[in-house]
């Protein structure tokens, strides 16, 4: 017998290739339904905005300042 998705799922059958069985939507031992989507839960507080940690801050100021000096160096060195 060949039985096709069409059919399992108009009767809600789900196949079970482990125990090489089919389960039925009345069966005890049924799982409940696969989901395959992934819930996160994250804590309020770690929503809030924090303040900059000052080293990371300096890091960006600098590279902020190199970029700004190369732009001039670009200009200046036009034809």
């Amino acid at each position: 017998m060949i039985l096709g998705l069409k059919w399992m799922s108009y009767f809600n059958v789900w196949l079970n290739p482990r125990d090489k069985r089919l389960m039925w939507p009345d069966d005890p031992e049924r799982p409940i339904a696969p989901s395959f989507q992934k819930e996160i839960q994250i804590p309020r507080n770690s929503l809030r905005p924090r303040k900059p940690d000052q080293k990371h801050q300096r890091d960006a100021n600098a590279r902020d300042r190199a970029m700004d000096l190369e732009d001039v160096r670009d200009q200046t060195n036009l034809p």
